[in-house]
């Protein structure tokens, strides 16, 4: 479709997003089902004067990606209780002149760990990092059920606030969540062991950590079910290690199609076609 004035626009804003595969999914998806729409990506320097600018320029939605997932927040009218708990957005809907967050992060891979025939309700959990993806995924995990999660970070100076949020969703929730060093390798050991479900929502595996990750092979087992936030490359150190172990693996680019499915849901009220969408990214993938 070639676009006209009345074309909806999205769009996904981060910096950088030279590498994000979101243009390429959505608008195979809007080709296939014959919505006229475009989904472009932006890398602004000031986040509040880009959501403005698309609200004045009459965008219909946005996705939201590193750095800019939890400051956006003081530029939307209205936001879902998920982000409010998760403190962070990565969907944007602009309506009736207002701006509107959720986040579909934590769902999105959740959904994607559940298709794999494993269960989050009641699961012990090993999460790696804290950042707005790990924020999601804890959020949402305790939100459904989750047994316990066990957050790994290395040390930082925002480490108490981020100890008392995990235990105000555990007296919210019934879900113990407890906050660790990273660098404290027999208790990163017992977790390992003790979890049906490890997660990797950290950048470790990608770019300059290409090739590392920051769970020894050999603790793998058939046991568990792996995760990794990254997707590029789609096969991280931690997701082949997992194979190579027999675990049963959810790459990254599976927690993106899980996520775009919501987003999609969330604007047009639409089921995404999954094999029109993995095509598209699969396609993106290999001519990289």
């Amino acid at each position: 479709m070639t676009p006209t004035a009345t074309t909806a626009l999205y769009a996904i804003l981060g910096r950088p997003v030279q590498f994000s595969k979101s243009p390429n999914l959505h608008n195979a998806v809007f080709a296939h089902l014959g919505i006229d729409a475009v989904y472009v990506a932006h890398e602004p320097d000031d986040v509040g004067a880009a959501i403005q600018g698309m609200k004045e320029l009459g965008y219909a939605g946005a996705n939201l990606t590193m750095p800019f997932k939890s400051e956006a927040l003081a530029y939307l009218d209205e936001i879902s209780d998920v982000a409010k708990e998760m403190n962070a957005v990565n969907t944007l809907t602009f309506r009736d002149g207002k701006v509107y967050g959720d986040n579909t992060d934590g769902a999105g891979l959740l959904n994607e760990i559940r298709a794999v025939g494993t269960p989050v309700e009641g699961a012990t959990i090993l999460l790696l990092g804290t950042g707005g993806a790990a924020s999601a995924l804890w959020t949402q995990a305790a939100l459904d059920g989750a047994a316990q999660v066990r957050v790994f970070n290395r040390m930082k100076p925002e480490f108490d606030e981020i100890r008392q949020t995990l235990e105000a969703l555990s007296d919210k929730t019934g879900t113990r969540l407890t906050l660790h060093d990273l660098a404290d390798e027999a208790e990163l050991k017992t977790a390992v062991d003790e979890s049906s479900i490890i997660i990797n929502a950290t950048n470790v595996g990608m770019g300059d950590s290409a090739g590392m990750s920051l769970i020894p092979a050999q603790w793998l087992g058939a046991q568990h079910t792996v995760a990794d936030a990254v997707y590029h490359p789609r096969i991280t150190q931690l997701i082949a290690d997992a194979e190579s172990a027999g675990a049963k693996t959810v790459e990254g680019l599976r927690m993106l199609l899980g996520q775009a499915a919501i987003c999609e849901k969330i604007w047009l009220g639409i089921d995404m076609p999954f094999d029109v969408a993995q095509a598209a990214v699969m396609a993106d993938d290999e001519s990289n």
